[in-house]
């Protein structure tokens, strides 16, 4: 939601400052491209910031809103007349499998919500104080839908992820659950990231994170750093389409069509909208922001 509004204001989106949070997400993943799916190993460490004791908490596994036509998503869609999800097959699907969900080698006993396929409720093992945390670990794989539903997804040669990995709920005096309803509307903790992403050799990741990369034998990993992040989105592809324009005082990672301009035209008008949204709206508070179609065709803007 924060990103969104700040890139319709670039191309344009509005953002608001966010706040020093002490949670923290480590991600391990593999690409695998011939199942279309990523195998991951994930921890959480996540500080009790209540004033209340917790005995439960809850993961956003919105992942697992492809999964059939009973998930909150797929009866959003219908309700839109977008028949998609509801008669899609299975092999156009998506969903996250659950292996292991544990803390300090303890299995922690999670449940799926009725009726929310994409939320889990994790049974701690102790009650969980205020400014306590607690480190939960969890294996897991994603099965990544066809993107013809909501354009995050895969197409041919082409992964747009986005809330693909477990995310700790928001608890202020109640837990703030959410379901996927394609309005790309999460609310989380700003937090964060250290992400070690395997793809194939030929693959390209593309993010607004800080990154280095490490070719391997068979696939190149890329590590991605972020802090004060509520919403890691990444872009996975054979045929490059992204470019990395070194504008001030934020880089922009973009795959937008644009006139046939130099790169230095185009970086300059970057820069100048930018300095223009600086100007009213504040300093973006990360190095780099990510700007993809899929973000455009969801929030169009005309007349600009």
């Amino acid at each position: 939601m924060r990103k969104r509004y700040y890139l319709l204001l670039l191309v344009f989106n509005i953002p608001f400052l966010l706040e020093a949070q002490s949670n923290k997400i480590s991600i391990d993943a593999q690409l695998d491209v011939k199942n279309r799916s990523i195998e991951i190993c994930q921890d959480i460490f996540y500080v009790n910031e209540s004033d209340s004791v917790l005995n439960h908490i809850y993961l956003h596994n919105w992942a697992n809103a492809y999964k059939d036509r009973t998930t909150p998503l797929s009866k959003r869609l219908i309700e839109n007349y977008d028949k998609s999800l509801y008669f899609a097959r299975l092999k156009k699907r998506g969903y996250s499998k659950i292996d292991s969900i544990y803390s300090d080698t303890q299995t922690i006993q999670y449940q799926v919500l009725q009726d929310s396929v994409d939320v889990l409720k994790l049974t701690l093992h102790q009650p969980l104080h205020p400014r306590d945390s607690i480190s939960i670990k969890a294996r897991y794989t994603v099965k990544v839908p066809l993107d013809i539903f909501t354009r995050y997804g895969y197409n041919p040669n082409n992964y747009n992820l986005r809330f693909w990995y477990l995310a700790p709920a928001v608890y202020s005096n109640h837990w703030e659950v959410m379901n996927n309803l394609d309005m790309d509307d999460l609310y989380i903790n700003p937090t964060y990231y250290h992400i070690n992403f395997k793809v194939p050799i030929g693959y390209t990741l593309n993010s607004d994170l800080n990154q280095e990369t490490t070719i391997l034998e068979n696939h190149i990993l890329y590590q991605l750093k972020g802090k004060n992040r509520t919403d890691i989105e990444l872009n996975i592809q054979l045929n490059r389409n992204y470019a990395t324009y070194d504008s001030k005082p934020t880089q922009v990672v973009t795959n937008l069509p644009s006139k046939n301009l130099t790169v230095n035209i185009k970086t300059d008008v970057l820069s100048r909208q930018l300095d223009f949204i600086e100007n009213f709206l504040g300093v973006y508070p990360h190095e780099k922001i990510l700007v993809s179609d899929i973000t455009y065709l969801k929030n169009p803007v005309y007349g600009l």
